[in-house]
């Protein structure tokens, strides 16, 4: 038994795992740095070790179970990740004017979380299913329906940002399958449209007032353009070596919100400095090629569309987390992966990487001795 097992260890893509442990070990001591101090906020480190050692056991658990057996169920795991999109509107927790979340005692669940995985396994096996009629504009005029339906349900909570990396996990996918370039130039007039229209009757003030604080926001610094000045200050204070671990000023005072999820990023960069940055930037670097080796190496249309799904929602919502934190995009409000806190991300995340384990473990061939 421990002999097979350790097998099974041998086939599993070290350096991915290795990264992506990595990256949490990185993401718990920038959780501790900047809540130790914090009355309130100080068990978020012991909370978040527990969801890692958790994610731990899925993680062995998906990279053990064959993925191809997701087909059969995809379907299913996709009605029920809309259908608890649909049930947080009505019952999820009211923060702030958003219902993201359900109160499941120390644990709140974001739901969009798991629709991020579930949009990804039943697009696998849409794509898988379809692609020899990709070219016809029914098809993908269909796989459009798949990701408007939880798309426009996370707009309902409100949470552009997670919409934004559903489209994205759909895009990246719609792209890998070979779709003409006049599909996808009538879905971007499609999109264009759809964006004047969600800017006029969709959108809250507040989604408004970050896109206008990333235009101009010394145009009201202590309003709607705080959060932005405050993370860009926090990234340039730090200089080459950073002002140390847990002496951040900007963070560790408190003027950075949300320093421990949306803004973890910026509080590196206060307290490590581009050293620190920097090194979180190459283990992303090493993160991503390795999935990216997955892509090229998977041996059949499922595994292929499903590593290119989970490398989209990856690589785009790093790159929105990092490009709001330095003031390219506008805050949007989504997580860095593996590193900013949050139990729900965490156990997707790596999850996640446990199908990208699963799709390197089962698409070697067997060798008899």
């Amino acid at each position: 038994m421990f002999s097979k097992f350790f097998n099974f260890l041998k086939r599993l893509d070290k350096y991915l795992l290795a990264a992506s442990v990595l990256l949490v070990a990185v993401g718990l001591l920038m959780i501790y740095s900047t809540t130790f101090s914090d009355p309130v906020k100080s068990g978020l480190f012991a909370r978040q070790l527990f969801f890692f050692i958790a994610g731990l056991g899925f993680l062995i658990i998906a990279s053990g179970f064959d993925y191809r057996f997701l087909r059969r169920a995809a379907g299913t795991f996709y009605v029920f990740a809309v259908l608890l999109l649909v049930a947080v509107l009505f019952f999820g927790m009211n923060i702030s004017g958003s219902r993201r979340w359900f109160s499941l005692g120390f644990f709140q669940m974001q739901p969009v979380e798991l629709a991020k995985l579930a949009l990804i396994v039943f697009l696998a096996a849409y794509f898988q299913k379809k692609l020899p009629e990709i070219r016809r504009f029914r098809t993908v005029l269909w796989s459009a329906v798949i990701v408007a339906i939880p798309v426009a349900l996370t707009l309902a909570e409100p949470d552009l940002g997670s919409a934004m990396v559903l489209g994205f996990i759909w895009l990246g996918m719609f792209l890998a399958a070979g779709v003409s370039k006049k599909h996808l130039a009538i879905l971007l007039l499609v999109f264009l449209a759809t964006s004047a229209f969600s800017w006029a009757y969709i959108l809250k003030d507040y989604q408004k007032d970050r896109i206008y604080s990333f235009l101009e926001p010394t145009a009201d610094p202590q309003g709607r353009g705080y959060n932005a000045l405050q993370a860009i200050t926090a990234v340039g204070s730090g200089g080459l070596f950073g002002r140390g671990f847990a002496r951040g000023v900007v963070s560790g005072l408190r003027f950075l919100p949300e320093r421990q999820t949306d803004f973890i990023f910026a509080s590196l960069a206060e307290e490590l400095g581009f050293l620190g940055a920097s090194f979180l930037l190459l283990l992303l670097s090493v993160w991503f090629l390795r999935i990216i080796k997955v892509i090229k190496n998977s041996r059949e249309n499922y595994g292929f569309f499903l590593s290119v799904g989970i490398f989209s929602y990856f690589f785009f919502q790093t790159s929105i987390n990092i490009a709001m934190n330095i003031g390219i995009l506008p805050i949007t409000g989504v997580p860095l992966p593996l590193i900013s806190y949050g139990g729900s991300s965490l156990l997707t995340s790596l999850i996640s990487v446990g199908l990208l384990q699963s799709i390197v473990a089962h698409g070697q061939p067997v060798r008899f001795r």
